[in-house]
This record gives C-alpha cells, sequence and structure tokens, in this order.
C-alpha cells in the first residue's frame, strides 16, 4: 500500500502546476505547505490588494493589525468637557476666540445667556470650539488659565479599526465595480447589461455612502473639540459678594451670607413696594381725613 501510495503521488506531482508543486513538497511535512501556495499565489498580486486579501478564504478583508503590525497611524477623536468659572466674561469670549483662529481652529457654535435671583447675577455662555489635534492640549491649557476650572473631562475614541474596515470594504467595492464593468463589456443582450448597471449603480452607491463617512471621520480626527461652558457671577450691589468660599467653614459662610442677602434684598423689596404705593396711601389717608371732619361737623350739629 505504502508503494502504491507513493507511485500515485508521484503520477500525481506530474501534472501539478509549479506554484502547487511547493505546496506537495517534503516541506509539507513541517506544515509549510499552505503557506509556500499562499505565497506564490501573492506574488501575482498588487501589493494594496495583499493587504486586504485572507490567507484562509482569499476574500477581502479589514487586516485587524495594521494599526500595529504595518504602522498604521492610529485614528484617535479628542474631546474635552471643561466648565470654567471667569470674570469679564465677554472679554474671555473674545480671547478664546482670537486664539482658536490663530491656532488654524473654529468655533462651531457659541451662545450667551444670563439669569438673576434675589441672591446673584450669573452670565452664561457656551462655546463649541474645533481646533487641529495638534494643538489640543495647548489650548486648552491656556483655557484653563483664563478662570477657576469647576470641572473637566478628556476623552480620545479610538477609531483605527472603523476606519480601516470602511476603506477595506470600500476598495472592495470599487474591485467588483471593475469586474461588473469588464463584464458588462461582455456582455450579449440588452437584459444582462441592464441588470449590470442596476448592480453597479447600487455600488457605487455603497462607495459614495463609504467616502462620506471617511470624510467624516477625517474631519474628526483632524480636529478636536473642546466643550466650553463658561459663567460669570456676580452679587447684586445691595448683598455681599459670596464667592470664593470653599470647604465646610465656607458653606457655612455662604449660608450667613445667604441670609444676609435674603434680608438686605427683602427689606429692599419691601422698601420699594412703599414708596411705589405712597401716592395711593396719601390719596386713601386725605379720602378718610375728610371722612373724619364731615363726620364730626355731623356730630356738632346733632348736639
Amino acid at each position: 500500500l505504502i508503494i502504491i501510495g507513493g507511485q500515485n503521488l508521484l503520477n500525481y506531482k506530474n501534472v501539478l502546476p509549479d506554484f502547487l508543486q511547493k505546496a506537495a513538497s517534503p516541506d509539507m511535512a513541517s506544515g509549510d505547505a499552505h503557506y509556500d501556495t499562499h505565497n506564490v499565489l501573492e506574488s501575482s498580486m498588487e501589493p494594496e490588494i495583499k493587504n486586504y486579501m485572507s490567507p484562509d478564504s482569499g476574500e477581502m478583508v479589514a487586516p485587524r493589525s495594521a494599526s500595529i503590525d504595518d504602522g498604521f497611524t492610529k485614528k484617535l477623536i479628542k474631546r474635552a468637557n471643561i466648565q470654567l468659572e471667569v470674570e469679564e466674561l465677554e472679554q474671555k469670549l473674545n480671547e478664546i476666540s482670537q486664539l482658536v483662529e490663530l491656532k488654524g481652529g473654529y468655533v462651531e457654535n457659541s451662545s450667551v445667556w444670563s439669569s438673576t435671583t434675589t441672591v446673584e447675577i450669573q452670565k452664561n455662555s457656551n462655546l463649541l470650539i474645533r481646533v487641529p489635534e495638534s494643538s489640543f492640549d495647548e489650548v486648552l491649557f491656556t483655557i484653563e488659565e483664563m478662570g477657576y476650572t469647576k470641572s473637566k473631562n478628556i476623552t480620545g475614541e479610538d477609531k483605527t479599526l472603523e476606519y480601516i474596515d470602511i476603506e477595506a470594504r470600500m476598495r472592495n467595492m470599487e474591485l467588483h465595480e471593475e469586474k461588473l464593468l469588464m463584464i458588462m463589456d461582455k456582455a450579449t443582450n440588452m437584459q444582462e447589461t441592464i441588470e449590470i448597471m442596476r448592480e453597479v449603480g447600487n455600488i457605487r452607491a455603497d462607495i459614495e455612502s463609504m467616502k462620506r463617512q471617511l470624510k467624516y471621520l477625517d474631519n474628526q480626527i483632524r480636529f478636536s473639540t473642546i466643550d466650553l461652558d463658561m459663567f460669570e457671577t456676580s452679587s447684586p450691589k445691595s448683598g455681599i459678594n459670596m464667592r470664593n468660599y470653599r470647604g465646610l467653614w465656607g458653606r457655612i459662610v455662604e449660608a450667613f451670607i445667604l441670609n444676609v442677602n435674603n434680608l438686605i434684598n427683602n427689606g429692599a423689596s419691601i422698601l420699594i413696594y412703599i414708596s411705589s404705593a405712597l401716592p395711593m396711601v396719601i390719596v386713601i389717608a386725605i379720602i378718610i381725613v375728610i371722612i373724619l371732619k364731615i363726620r364730626r361737623l355731623f356730630m356738632n350739629k346733632r348736639i
């Protein structure tokens, strides 16, 4: 049986192509046969296509290890959320706009509003800032130096694998489109041509969609985002400044000042109300005096 099997193997080698003879060589015993066959098949491919070919199925896939093995640049989306207490809010808004423009960025959205209570007046603003990734840390540090940071959160979302996957699927679609166009050139009737054109249209729509996704990711990666909330707090003129107190003792002081401010503002409100009602009080007093005098005259006549 061994002799017959060896003769069959020799006969089979005689009809194998050159690139498969390497797979049937003695190296098969070491488990390298599949690797050699794959290398021979790859030799006729373009480097860009080989990078996206699966060694097992030969289908287009995203190279999951590209960011590590092939030196692929990581695709990170950086974002910072920061809340800042400042003085002179309008001045700080101008300074930040100039800083962002100087660093090659832009303010995507801006809003300003104010709120007033009996205790304090607060001006608020929200800026959505986009800056080049290379200037992200510098701009963020400069903004923090403009006031007191109440809160800060920085995130970095890795989009490397998603980017590579979209890019690989897009190339696969483009190759598929080229094959369909070649088949369409050889179509023998109108029905085949129409069906191929419909399929090509669907593929092109998918390719355009993937291009838009890559464009969006490129923008998010190249320009980092800073979501900045700023506010300026000031107490009414009749009150006492209750800012810059921290800790337990600070909360006790703030509670005391809060009550003082309430007393002052309530007293001021009462005085303002009495002053506004004074003309009416005078009129009512005059009417009462007249009524009393008439009543006295009437009583005197009776006597």
